[in-house]
């Protein structure tokens, strides 16, 4: 069976992309993915924002689908 591993570089990728939005202390940050999202995405967002060291606020939410119109 194939077990995810998390990987400093991705993290390291996560909280670039954090740096670039311009990410601050005290903002609230969604998370937002699909429930069939891998869950290793999910915690490796987490840890990028953990990465910071300063008090955030972080909302996880499953979406189950765009409906179209």
């Amino acid at each position: 069976m194939f077990t995810d591993r998390i990987e400093g570089k991705w993290v390291d990728a996560f909280r670039d992309v954090f740096e670039l939005c311009k990410v601050t202390e005290g903002e609230e940050v969604a998370i937002l993915s699909e429930t069939q999202s891998r869950a290793v995405n999910v915690q490796v967002t987490e840890l990028a924002m953990l990465a910071f060291r300063f008090d955030q606020r972080v909302r996880l939410m499953r979406c189950s689908g765009i409906q179209q119109r």
